[in-house]
């Protein structure tokens, strides 16, 4: 059979090892979707080249040149190659496997999920990886990544404050972690607001100064977490109400979770080498 290529908008489940046919059939991957329709997890033995601007492992992320969708594992022992690059973005296992190197160019990036260097030979890689979150694991003590430039960095959490209906006057406070922050007053000047939940959560023992920072707009007051607080997921701000007023109310709600990347070194710790830490 001849092997399929994936064009912009489709899915390809693929439900057994033989789905692109005999093992030198080659997929060509450029737009749309590819997923494992094995719940125990699939292999597949066939080169894979990357001509779209990235394959994505997420849960149908919008906007994704190619995307392998869904929660079931897949493991690709062909060598993968091209120009196009690779992102790892969902709670699911993507596994390089093999005993021949990949030499796809483009950048490899993780930024939820694991993705795993299980290659008994040769390079895994060939271009840079990024870790924004998740984990980049090598399981055994090959070196993998090869002299590639490494980028590791992290997102932090933010959340909002939503301010419902006609409020009137009043005030609030918000627990974090176990602890509640003394009585906010509310008030329709938007940098007064700010300035008040800026200092409550300065003063809270489970915040503490500048691993805040706390923007009005309207209605909306956002809270990103940063400093000691940075780069991983936060629990979420609960408001504790006492505004006057028609419908007054405030409305929690995680817009960024936080989260930072984990490289894992294999079976010998050590047989890794970071030539490049950007």
């Amino acid at each position: 059979m001849v092997a399929p290529q994936i064009w912009g908008g489709g899915t390809l489940v693929l439900n057994n090892t033989s789905a692109i046919g005999t093992a030198g059939n080659v997929l060509t991957a450029a737009n749309g979707a590819i997923a494992s329709g094995t719940p125990g997890g699939l292999t597949l033995v066939n080169p894979v080249v990357l001509n779209g601007q990235g394959v994505v492992l997420s849960y149908n992320l919008p906007g994704a040149a190619v995307t392998f969708t869904g929660s079931n594992p897949l493991t690709l022992s062909g060598i993968i190659s091209g120009a196009g690059g690779l992102t790892v973005n969902a709670a699911s296992t993507l596994t390089f496997a093999g005993s021949a190197s990949n030499t796809y160019t483009g950048m490899t990036t993780v930024n939820a999920g694991l993705l795993q260097f299980s290659k008994t030979a040769g390079n895994s890689i060939a271009g840079p990886l990024a870790i924004n979150g998740g984990t980049a694991q090598e399981t055994t003590n090959v070196n993998q990544l090869n002299t590639q430039p490494l980028l590791m960095s992290a997102t932090n959490t933010v959340e909002t404050l939503t301010f419902n209906g006609t409020i009137t006057g009043g005030t609030f406070s918000l627990t974090f972690n176990g602890q509640t922050t003394n009585a906010i007053t509310y008030s329709t000047a938007t940098a007064t607001l700010q300035t008040a939940i800026q200092t409550a959560l300065n003063t809270l023992a489970t915040v503490g100064n500048n691993n805040t920072l706390v923007n009005v707009s309207g209605n909306v007051a956002t809270i990103s977490f940063q400093g000691g607080l940075a780069g991983a997921a936060q629990s979420q701000l609960t408001p504790n109400s006492s505004l006057g007023g028609t419908g007054a109310g405030i409305t929690p709600a995680t817009t960024v979770l936080g989260s930072t990347g984990t490289l894992a070194l294999g079976t010998n710790p050590g047989t890794v080498a970071l030539h490049r830490v950007l």
